[in-house]
């Protein structure tokens, strides 16, 4: 329920909110966790993942350039994923590797580039990776962060840092991850918008 921009409830209802709940158009049995970006969704399914929603950057199927209004298979063996506003994050099931695709205009995707990626691109020397989080400025102008935490605790962001957000004593925004500064080991990680 709710705004349904770009498709972002999963059902083709040609855009408009939608006030009451109501199953998506597509597999109902969802084996795990839903992952919400600012207008994108992806559910876990038994062995895989479907995204839906906005996909102006990739952020929801790097396969189309359209906004797929049903659920899409995402074809990507992942353990976690985190939804920033215009970008999509997976850890890599086996290697912990982080890999980034969509909108990179604040460094968010961690290539050490601004390039914006339709395909799943790694995140520059980043490595068992064990939970990962993704922030987005809901006015849509550039403010994605991303952030993991990687095996033994420590904790990684780069990307949009106005706000200070990536956890160091600049505002400089990041297109390499930099490490959390002076936070002591973290088990689990949640971010807002900035």
């Amino acid at each position: 329920w709710g705004d349904n921009v770009a498709g972002a409830l999963g059902r083709d209802s040609g855009g408009e909110p939608v006030g009451t709940v109501r199953s998506f158009d597509g597999p109902n049995v969802v084996n795990g966790r839903l992952y919400a970006g600012t207008s994108h969704v992806c559910a876990r399914t038994y062995d895989r993942f479907l995204c839906w929603g906005r996909n102006d950057f990739g952020q929801a199927s790097p396969d189309s350039t359209d906004d797929p209004v049903l659920p899409t298979t995402l074809d990507l063996v992942a353990i976690e994923l985190a939804l920033g506003e215009r970008h999509t994050c997976a850890i890599e099931n086996g290697t912990g590797v982080v890999l980034c695709w969509g909108a990179n205009d604040s460094g968010q995707l961690g290539d050490g580039t601004e390039v914006d990626r339709r395909t799943p691109a790694p995140v520059s020397g980043l490595t068992n990776a064990t939970a990962i989080v993704a922030t987005s400025n809901l006015e849509g102008a550039a403010g994605d962060a991303t952030c993991a935490i990687v095996d033994g605790g420590e904790v990684w962001c780069w990307g949009y840092n106005r706000e200070g957000q990536l956890g160091n004593p600049t505002s400089d925004f990041s297109a390499v991850p930099l490490r959390v500064v002076g936070l002591p080991r973290a088990d689990a990680i949640w971010a807002g918008a900035t």
